[in-house]
């Protein structure tokens, strides 16, 4: 049995859009966050203040790993549209320069 296989290329442009709006989002919400630990840092002392140091590293790199993949796959989708699309323009040459 096969199936039909469609691809909206601008649901998947509003896709690649949408992953670059939440790498920028996420980008200003690791700076503010840093700022703030910083600030907090400045003055806290304590086990505390250094457990919070080693949470705060441990949330970082658990962000920027998740950044990264979320580059990776915009990347990918950005790609994908780019050859769908040229498929498609190719496709349609091919077809009109066999049409009456």
């Amino acid at each position: 049995m096969s199936e039909d296989f469609v691809v909206e290329l601008d649901e998947l442009a509003d896709v690649v859009g949408d992953l670059e709006a939440c790498e920028r989002h996420l980008a200003l919400l690791v700076e503010d966050l840093d700022r703030q630990v910083a600030a907090l840092h400045g003055t806290w002392r304590g086990l505390a203040a250094d457990a919070q140091r080693l949470a705060h590293l441990d949330w970082s790199e658990g962000m920027t790993a998740m950044r990264g993949s979320l580059g990776e796959l915009r990347a990918a989708a950005r790609l994908a549209h780019e050859e769908y699309a040229g498929a498609a323009a190719t496709n349609v040459a091919m077809w009109r320069e066999v049409a009456p």
